[in-house]
């Protein structure tokens, strides 16, 4: 409140990639507190869920999604929850990383 930044900032719909903690959280909860519906994706559900119930105790509107930024389907299906859910996008947050070592990704 009250920085040009977000007294500019027109989003009605934002899905955040990796929303669970941190910074996607913070970034969540503060485009929420800005008027946004706002869809909360993370890997870790338990994480992307508390977010979404300390939006929501606001008077917030926002989903949790669970998803794995490393695969396709699964950020497809968050893309496609926000836009059935909200009408479309408006803004898009990545946070989130695909943490799988060299070895890993080979196997």
């Amino acid at each position: 409140m009250g920085d040009i930044l977000w007294e500019n900032l027109r989003v009605n719909a934002s899905f955040i990639a990796g929303a669970g903690s941190g910074i996607g959280a913070a970034t969540s909860e503060r485009l929420a507190a800005e008027g946004a519906k706002v869809i909360v994706g993370d890997i870790n559900i338990a994480g992307a869920k508390a977010v979404v119930d300390r939006i929501t105790s606001a008077g917030g509107v926002t989903t949790a999604v669970q998803f794995d930024l490393a695969d396709e389907q699964s950020t497809d299906a968050l893309i496609q929850t926000c836009v059935e859910k909200y009408g479309g996008i408006d803004g898009l947050t990545n946070v989130g990383a695909h943490l799988a070592s060299n070895d890993e990704q080979r196997s």
